[in-house]
């Protein structure tokens, strides 16, 4: 497998790994919002019910709902899907970017340089090596 090869084939790699996360993260962000708004409209929903109807019952309905949209919203903030999310968009961008500078020198039908490749690489090493450090300080302890 030639240098090329290789720097192609990473950033391939990289690309649908990036891309899976993305689509989990981006699915554990949008039920966890749809939890926790629930759980708060149910909340407020028994809240009323329970003056107007007189069902004391529903204030323990209200108790629940509230209780378990709290640990819904430390759930999300502990484990940081939205951050995650937003760091896969910004790496899948970064290497459409390189994938698409590769693309276009290789359409120009002439071979490129060996230092151009260990660029490609170096520019690629650099991408996978700032999400690591941002994947790294999103749960660092501060």
């Amino acid at each position: 497998m030639s240098k090329l090869n290789h720097v192609r084939h990473e950033i391939d790699r990289a690309r649908e790994f990036f891309s899976k996360k993305r689509n989990h993260n981006r699915t554990r962000v949008l039920w966890l919002s749809v939890t926790s708004v629930s759980l708060s409209a149910l909340a407020t929903v028994a809240i009323g019910a329970t003056k107007m109807l007189s069902l004391e019952w529903l204030q323990l309905v209200a108790l629940l709902a509230t209780s378990v949209a709290t640990v819904v919203g430390v759930w999300e903030s502990v484990f940081a899907y939205r951050k995650l999310w937003n760091l896969n968009n910004v790496a899948m961008a970064d290497l459409d970017r390189l994938k698409r500078m590769i693309d276009y020198r290789i359409a120009a039908d002439a071979s490129i340089p060996d230092g151009d490749v260990d660029k490609f690489f170096d520019e690629f090493d650099k991408i996978m090596t700032s999400v690591d450090r941002a994947w790294v300080d999103t749960y660092a302890t501060k």
